[in-house]
C-alpha cells in the first residue's frame, strides 16, 4: 500500500523558513527601528550641535576681547590706532595664540570710532561696542563684544541700536 501524505495541517506538513529568509526578517526589522530611532535623535543632536556652536563662538569673542585687553593694559589703556579689522588684529595677535582666532579676529567689524582712543576718556565703556562677530547664531543673533570687554548675543535689531548709539568722550 502506498502512504497517504500527511493532513496539511500537521507538523511534518508544515514548511520551515529557509534561514537566509529569517535573517531578511530579523535584521530589515532592526534596519527599520534604527532608521526611526535616528529619525526621532537627528533634531536632538542639532539643537545640541547648535548650542556648541553658540558656545564656542561666544568663547573665541570673550578671547579675543581678553586679547584687546591685554594690549590696553600694556599700552596705557589706549587703543591701537586702526581703520581696518586687518590692522587691529596685527596689534593684537601676540596677545592671543592660534590661527583660528586670528583668521576670526580679522573677519570681525570692529568699531573705528575707538581708534586710539583711551579707555578713561569713554563716558560709558559698558554701551560702546568694541566688535561684532560675523558668526550668526540662533534668532539672527551676533555676538557684540563692549569696551568693558563683556560680550553679549544680541539680535540684529539690537545690534543696529547699539551701533548708532551716540559715542561720547570726556575729553577730546
Amino acid at each position: 500500500m502506498s502512504e497517504l501524505p500527511p493532513p496539511q495541517n500537521s507538523p511534518q506538513a508544515r514548511k520551515q523558513l529557509p534561514i537566509g529568509v529569517w535573517f531578511v526578517i530579523v535584521f530589515g526589522t532592526l534596519a527599520l527601528c534604527g532608521c526611526g530611532i535616528g529619525a526621532l535623535l537627528i533634531p536632538v543632536f542639532s539643537k545640541a550641535r547648535h548650542e556648541v556652536d553658540t558656545m564656542r563662538s561666544e568663547s573665541d569673542a570673550k578671547l579675543i576681547a581678553q586679547a584687546v585687553s591685554l594690549y590696553l593694559s600694556d599700552s596705557n589703556d589706549r587703543m591701537p590706532p586702526f581703520s581696518t579689522s586687518t590692522e587691529v588684529t596685527e596689534k593684537i595677535k601676540g596677545y592671543f595664540s592660534g590661527d583660528k582666532l586670528f583668521n576670526l579676529s580679522s573677519e570681525l567689524e570692529w568699531n573705528n570710532n575707538v581708534s586710539s582712543v583711551t579707555l578713561q576718556k569713554l563716558q560709558d565703556p559698558a554701551n560702546t561696542w568694541l566688535f561684532i562677530s560675523p558668526v550668526p547664531l540662533a534668532g539672527d543673533r551676533r555676538d557684540v563684544a563692549f569696551m568693558d570687554f563683556h560680550v553679549s548675543a544680541l539680535p540684529l535689531q539690537e545690534i543696529n541700536r547699539v551701533k548708532n548709539m551716540p559715542f561720547g568722550l570726556d575729553k577730546p
